[in-house]
Order: structure tokens, then sequence, then C-alpha cells
């Protein structure tokens, strides 16, 4: 005879907070963009099957089977198919409560996680939540959350990962706006009078709430954003460099070297090479 026991502390348990919104199934054929937006609720992403591109705050990821993206409210996002490739997923909403993404130097707002290993336990999870919403029989909807819930203490569990409740300070409507403003505009001249005008807010709480909320400044978040896709630009085109600095923002060829040598540690020039070294690598 084989047994296992497990003991539980005495502790109450206490289940989360939330609200759940929908869920929402989708395959996808052939070529197919969605529109870039952002919600005052929380996504959560599931890639089933296939391949795509997901556009997270202007930064592009590839996505496939066992992919899990978590998005949280204000977060501008769209999925984008491969004509090569269908592509399937699995995406639920849920209110007043958004994630902490603890291993990330500054809280981007979203977190992407290769779970293949336990695709199968989420396919099934996410599956069966599916299932109980298409037959709506009695208490539906309280198992649905219930399930929703087992899968988000996983991640919070298996993803050192925080829970904020609606109530707790997120990022303000202010900063959002700013925010939103910067990743729309980078590639212009902005200023910090340009910010307080847009938001309604002096310079001195912008930049406080700002830090608050984001972990920098505005000016600091513009720069970051503008050498990101100069990254981009370096990595995946044959723009020169001049037309590269001018197309993120910068109008000297020479600063912009200088500020993206302080963010990635090597000149534009060195990190081409660097990049291309990897394409061609066997």
């Amino acid at each position: 005879m084989s047994t296992r026991k497990f003991n539980f502390s005495d502790k109450v348990l206490e289940h989360l907070n939330f609200k759940m919104l929908y869920i929402h199934h989708i395959k996808c054929e052939g070529k197919w963009d969605d529109q870039s937006h952002s919600h005052n609720f929380t996504q959560i992403f599931f890639f089933a099957d296939g391949k795509g591109s997901l556009l997270l705050d202007g930064t592009t990821f590839p996505v496939k089977a066992g992919c899990l993206v978590i998005v949280n409210p204000h977060i501008p996002h769209m999925i984008q198919s491969d004509p090569k490739f269908h592509l399937e997923y699995f995406c639920f909403a849920i209110e007043d409560l958004a994630f902490v993404f603890n291993t990330e130097p500054i809280n981007r707002g979203y977190g992407i996680y290769n779970l293949s290993k336990n695709r199968q336990n989420y396919l099934f999870l996410l599956d069966m939540v599916l299932s109980e919403a298409e037959k709506q029989a009695p208490g539906w909807e309280l198992v649905c959350k219930d399930m929703a819930e087992i899968l988000i203490n996983d991640l919070v569990v298996n993803q050192n990962l925080g829970l904020r409740s609606r109530d707790d300070p997120g990022i303000s409507k202010e900063c959002s706006i700013a925010k939103s403003y910067i990743d729309s505009h980078y590639m212009d001249p902005i200023t910090l009078e340009q910010l307080s005008e847009v938001t309604h807010m002096s310079k001195y709480y912008l930049i406080h709430s700002f830090n608050k909320f984001l972990g920098e400044s505005p000016m600091n978040y513009l720069q970051r954003k503008r050498i990101q896709t100069a990254e981009h630009l370096l990595s995946t085109s044959n723009y020169s460099v001049s037309t590269v600095a001018t197309n993120v923002g910068f109008s000297s060829q020479s600063y912009f070297a200088q500020v993206f040598k302080r963010f990635t540690g090597f000149t534009p020039a060195q990190f081409r090479k660097k990049s291309q070294a990897k394409e061609v690598r066997p």
C-alpha cells in the first residue's frame, strides 16, 4: 500500500477580488491584423497554436503556441497574424485586478511568458472555462471565475508576479495620457512643457507622478522609446545611422550616438554589426 498526505495550515485564505468580463477564443487563417488599442481592464492572452506577433506599447514581440501574455490596463496592443501560419489563441478579460511584474526593473505594464511545457494544462483549463460559458448552466459564472483564479494564482506563484487591486495606485490617467502622447509622437520634438499642456499638470507634478508610476521621468521614457525604435530599425533595415536618428526624433547624429550608447552600451554601428552577426550565425 502507498499513501500520500499533505497537511494545510489553519491560515484563512481569501479569494481574489476581481470580475470576469469575457473569454474569447479566436482562430485566424492567413494575414490578419488587429487595430492598436487599449482597455481600462486587464487581459490575459494564451496562444494555443500557430505563430504571429504582438505589438505591445510600440514594441513587436513574436508569439507562438505556449506563449502567455499579460496586458495591464491602458497598455496599447495589437495582434498580428503571420500569412504563412494560422493563429489560435484565447483571451480573457478581468476587471479590478492588475499584475505587478516583480522581475522587471521598470514596471512596463505587460509580461510575456513561455509556458510551452505546461501548454496542455493551460489549454485544458481554458477549454473548461469556454465550455462552461457556452453551456451557461446554473452557477456557470462562478465556476468560470474560480477556474480563472486557479490560472492567475499559478502565474503569481510560478512567474514571480504580484497583484494590485483597482484601489491600489496604478498608473494615473494623466500619466497614461502623457505616455500615449510620447508613444505616438516620439519622432517629433517633444518638450516637458508640451506634456504639461497635454496632461493639464504642472511640470513638477508630471515628473513626480511619472516617476512614481513608471519608474522614470517623462523625458527619459521618451529617450528610451526612441532608442528601442532605433534598435529595431538598425536590426531590420538598411537605413543609414543618420536616417535612423532622424526617423526616431534626433536632430543631431552625434547626440543620437551618445544617447544610444548610454542605453545599450554600443554605438549604433556596433549594434548593427552585432545584430547582423546574429542573423548569419548557423
